[in-house]
């Protein structure tokens, strides 16, 4: 491998020969790779680790942004590279599929979590500066370095060293730095390393004149990939806390919903509302779909669906749908005896071909089918009512008293105390259109709560539901 064709600069502190050279390129050829972008582009990347304030590492992926950026990583599974080792060219891919990952235009570098096992030894990992998060980069000024990359007319797209110094700050950013590493096309994302200690300091990103190169010092880059990469374990352990049970054993049939929805990546997030006796009133469960846009949906009116968990995969999945719509669960049927079927209601014909909800998180739970979560309590009383949590498009539904449904439903309960609780009256939203109902979040909220929303300590319990927003009207 011949050292690529470049002038010596005349304050180029420690020449490198070509035994040195070639002793570089057999040490690290496997760390760097050629990166193939669909549309014919490439570039440089480079596998390295990030040490942790736990004194772990994190295996990752490096590059530039403007070579793998925010809509590649979510639209994309892979990253296809290329590596030369020896005299061999190995093509492979990484699956950036729900990998955690930094990146940022301004910055221009993409940083990507590596969770496949390296157990064939394909390629190898460079390390980072000892200070490269105690220097702001001031301290690198000066030193001696080369990149390792892959200049698109460079024999056939192998791996090549240049070298050269950093000379200073590029426009005072806080970023980039003047670096004098002979580059071309395909060399962004390539690793900028020490000569002293063959230790990576930053990134190269692109041309900045005919007289010198511009860089990126990693310092802040790293700082802010560890911040995310704790961020997202930590709410990651709180999950798999809650969905392991913890101590609670008697929640074991709440929580297999709650893993079951997590494991399939229906999920992305669980909070446990209010505390109170080593009891929570509710588990909300935020679901892995678009994010509602507040400016779009700003005036959308609050309410909620009561329904079955065996619902919610197809449910956090398509939206709320209306019945008889053909889905891959099958076709969807309103619930048995409750709402009649094929019966002309307010003038409306098809009453039951609608999405129903309420402002009323009391009325919904009446058309919630529960999780007994406690079956050693006699009477059963331990159960969670499973509930959707949405917006409703203004004007697009039609209000109506549940107590004049009643006389038309003509519904009947088993007892007493059943059937007067059935004549507390509340609101029914009924949407037409799936387009004007959105789902925000899932609701599992304890009996103890729902019920007592009309007995001695409905006050405290209509307090309690209304300060986390989860009480429109009763």
């Amino acid at each position: 491998m011949e050292l690529q064709n470049e002038k010596m600069l005349k304050d180029f502190p420690i020449p490198i020969f070509f035994k040195e050279t070639k002793k570089i390129l057999q040490q690290m050829e496997k760390s760097v790779c050629q990166i193939c972008i669909k549309d014919g582009s490439k570039g440089t990347g480079f596998f390295s680790k990030i040490l942790l304030p736990n004194n772990t590492f994190v295996p990752v992926f490096i590059s530039n942004n403007h070579v793998i950026n925010e809509k590649y990583l979510k639209e994309e599974k892979e990253i296809i590279i290329k590596m030369n080792v020896g005299d061999k060219t190995n093509i492979k891919k990484i699956n950036i599929k729900n990998r955690l990952y930094y990146t940022n235009e301004e910055q221009d570098i993409t940083i990507i979590e590596i969770k496949e096992k390296n157990q064939d030894n394909s390629y190898e990992f460079l390390e980072f500066d000892d200070n490269i998060l105690k220097d702001d980069g001031f301290g690198y000024i000066g030193n001696s370095i080369y990149i390792l990359h892959y200049p698109a007319h460079f024999e056939e797209d192998k791996v090549a060293v240049s070298y050269g110094i950093i000379k200073g700050r590029f426009n005072d950013k806080k970023f980039d730095f003047k670096h004098y590493c002979s580059t071309e096309y395909g060399s962004s994302g390539s690793p900028i390393l020490n000569i002293s200690n063959n230790k990576v300091i930053g990134i190269h990103k692109k041309r900045g004149t005919k007289e010198f190169n511009i860089g990126l010092f990693a310092h802040e880059s790293i700082k802010n990939f560890i911040n995310k990469y704790n961020n997202e374990k930590n709410e990651k352990l709180k999950i798999t806390e809650i969905i392991s049970g913890n101590k609670n054993k008697k929640l074991n049939s709440l929580f297999d919903v709650f893993k079951n929805l997590y494991n399939k990546k229906l999920i992305s997030d669980i909070i446990p509302i209010n505390k109170e006796d080593e009891e929570f009133l509710a588990y909300q469960l935020i679901c892995k779909r678009k994010n509602i846009p507040s400016k779009i949906y700003k005036n959308w009116i609050p309410a909620w669906h009561g329904t079955d968990h065996i619902n919610l995969e197809s449910i956090i999945k398509y939206g709320l749908r209306l019945p008889k719509s053909e889905l891959e669960f099958g076709k969807i049927s309103p619930p048995p005896k409750v709402i009649p079927k094929n019966k002309k209601i307010y003038g409306i014909n098809n009453w039951e071909t609608a999405i129903f909800a309420s402002p009323c998180i009391w009325g919904a739970s009446r058309y919630s089918n529960p999780i007994i979560t406690n079956y050693d309590a006699i009477p059963i009383r331990e159960r969670y009512y499973c509930l959707i949590e949405v917006i409703v498009k203004p004007n697009s539904f039609t209000e109506h008293e549940k107590r004049e449904l009643d006389d038309i439903y003509e519904v009947y309960c088993g007892n007493n105390e059943d059937y007067e609780r059935a004549k507390i009256n509340f609101k029914i939203y009924r949407i037409s259109s799936e387009e004007n109902i959105m789902v925000k979040s899932i609701l599992f909220i304890h009996n103890y709560f729902t019920s007592d929303l009309l007995g001695e300590n409905s006050q405290k319990q209509r307090q309690i539901l209304k300060k986390y927003g989860f009480l429109s009207e009763i």
